[in-house]
């Protein structure tokens, strides 16, 4: 007898347990769906599934901040959508003044987005490596924050709260080159 999970048909019919002329019966094609962690519209996917749950639940306007949705795209979603709505249902119903922040989301969807703030270690001399890496960082992208933040691979609202919180003012002037 065969469990009611799923299985790989090709390998129950190498096997025995499926008939094969059955399962050219059953098969007319193969649709192969990309798991959410592999597509690359994961922010439509997002933004789409969290608009759906706020107008079935009749819930007030929610958005996601930078830095949350940088999360939500660097996780691999082993759940897929399901998982995904949960996550949202959760994120929205603790998010404060309708802005879901990396705060507000599961631990699980951080897991694999956990990035070491610049100086958070609380070694010294690592502490003091980190804010002049960061400065460092600034000034090779001459203060394009943008840019910076793709090198840490976070957002830019992470960037200029790592700045505010190592006390780094961008220059009044940078001007042209």
């Amino acid at each position: 007898m065969i469990a009611a999970t799923h299985q790989d048909l090709t390998q129950l019919i190498e096997n025995g347990h499926f008939r094969a002329d059955l399962y050219y019966r059953l098969n007319g094609t193969t649709l192969r769906l990309p798991s959410l962690g592999e597509r690359a519209d994961r922010q439509h996917v997002i933004n789409r599934v969290l608009t759906n749950l706020v107008q079935q639940n009749n819930l007030p306007d929610v958005r996601i901040r930078a830095d949350a949705m940088s999360a939500l795209l660097a996780y691999s979603w082993p759940g897929n959508i399901r998982q995904l709505v949960n996550a949202l249902a959760f994120a929205e119903a603790t998010c404060d003044n309708g802005q879901i922040t990396v705060n507000d989301l599961p631990e699980e969807c951080l897991s694999s987005h956990e990035v070491a703030e610049p100086g958070s270690d609380p070694d010294r001399d690592n502490k003091n490596a980190e804010n002049n890496r960061l400065l460092e960082c600034l000034k090779e992208y001459r203060w394009n924050v943008s840019e910076v933040a793709r090198c840490y691979g976070v957002s830019r609202p992470t960037i200029y709260r790592w700045m505010q919180h190592q006390a780094i003012e961008p220059p009044r002037f940078l001007g042209k080159r």
